[in-house]
């Protein structure tokens, strides 16, 4: 999980006098110290050539690094990781792309902090406010993002996320509905092929 800091009064925090040491710990304590999560979501990409249509669902999380983005819209898609692969299924071409996770891995990283695995002070150099927002820049300059954006509510849960990555797409996440530590099935993040669908491994070749 990774990006720069947005903390809003409508979330709770008071404008422009946010303390950020307090907020971050915050957020770590809050996600560093659960088992399971549950959320409604909605996500819209924006890349240099444009914006693309906004997509929704609900997100299932198990530490250690398991995790299901359901999606509504569009239907039938869904991004899976069982803690060995990430499965990435899109429905209108009927493809799963699966990748093998190395250990140290994060599946979806800028989102890593949701399965208890953020340290703001490991993964972060600066921290910049202005007018209740809160900049974060990663340490190094190899990460898959540039900056991080976090909304959080009076209790340190996550509202919305802002990703910038390196090519200069900005993917926004907003959360709703958070569940903390709710009884979650097994079978959730077990992989079960779409009918018809192929799986192209990322070691090579479909199946």
């Amino acid at each position: 999980m990774r990006h720069a800091v947005l903390l809003a009064a409508s979330c709770g925090l008071l404008f422009g006098q946010i303390d950020v040491p307090k907020t971050l710990h915050g957020i770590e304590e809050r996600y560093n110290n659960i088992k399971t999560l549950k959320a409604n979501f909605s996500e819209t990409a924006t890349s240099p050539s444009g914006r693309h249509p906004t997509q929704s669902g609900t997100l299932y999380l198990r530490k250690p690094g398991k995790m299901l983005w359901q999606y509504t819209t569009p239907p039938g898609k869904f991004f899976l990781s069982d803690k060995e692969y990430t499965y990435d299924y899109a429905p209108n071409t009927h493809r799963v792309e699966k990748e093998k996770l190395k250990e140290g891995d994060d599946p979806r990283g800028p989102l890593a902090f949701l399965l208890g695995k953020v340290d703001f002070d490991r993964d972060f150099k600066q921290f910049e406010t202005k007018d209740g927002v809160i900049t974060a820049v990663p340490k190094t300059a190899d990460m898959p993002y540039r900056l991080v954006t976090f909304v959080v509510g009076p209790d340190y849960s996550i509202k919305k996320l802002s990703v910038t990555q390196q090519d200069g797409t900005v993917i926004d996440y907003v959360f709703d509905g958070e569940v903390k530590n709710p009884p979650l099935a097994d079978s959730l993040f077990k992989f079960a092929l779409p009918p018809g669908a192929v799986v192209a491994d990322g070691a090579g070749g479909d199946r």
